[in-house]
């Protein structure tokens, strides 16, 4: 997935905040993620908009669930469900954008805004330079490098913030996930327990990951 998205390059990516002002470039120090917005281009040549989730978005994440196939809300939910309860879906758009931070990807559909993939990271309470991380694309527009942007412009807000080791449990069956956080050369630290693989990660990787994306 890297060296797809080294090669697509980033020619055609335009960062800005939503006002116009030019203040949001990806991973930028002072930038207030609350405001964060970016185009980028997918593998196959498409653009999305990835910017911060708002309250507004309720009813795009509910519908970005429910277009998740059973197994991709297996590998997001580590359950079958594929609904969300009013509480998590707080999660995703009632944030402080300074313990929590939540980008989605968007594209336009006859007008209206669709949320294609999300990406999360939860600042640890007893540990403030350590994040949890967490991602999901929906099944139609996979396969297309978004999983990756997400985690790309996510991970520039977290450094940029101060987050120096990040955490990921994935499926041990989630071979796209999996991939995409070693492969790239991200999670180079891993351990196994029930089924459910443990990634960890660290400033250096990140770091490695940002600069050659």
């Amino acid at each position: 997935m890297l060296t797809a998205l080294r090669d697509r390059g980033r020619s055609h990516q335009s960062s800005t905040a939503e006002d116009g002002t030019g203040s949001a470039a990806a991973g930028g120090r002072g930038t207030d993620p609350r405001r964060y917005f970016a185009y980028d281009v997918t593998r196959d040549g498409g653009v999305v908009a990835i910017r911060a989730s708002r309250p507004d978005d309720t009813g795009r994440l509910c519908e970005h669930f429910r277009s998740l196939s059973p197994t991709s809300a297996y590998f997001r939910f580590f359950s079958p469900k594929r609904r969300v309860s009013a509480r998590e879906l707080a999660g995703l758009t009632d944030i402080d954008f300074v313990r929590n931070v939540t980008l989605v990807a968007t594209v336009r559909i006859t007008g209206a805004e669709r949320i294609v993939g999300l990406a999360q990271y939860v600042v640890d309470d007893d540990r403030r330079q350590h994040a949890q991380l967490a991602c999901s694309v929906v099944d139609e527009y996979q396969r297309r490098g978004i999983g990756t942007l997400l985690i790309e412009h996510v991970l520039g807000i977290a450094r940029a913030r101060g987050v120096v080791e990040f955490a990921a449990d994935v499926l041990g069956d989630n071979h796209t996930m999996l991939r995409l956080l070693t492969k790239s050369g991200l999670a180079t630290h891993r351990s196994t327990q029930a089924g459910v693989v443990h990634l960890t990660f660290s400033d250096v990787e990140t770091d490695r990951f940002l600069a050659a994306a």
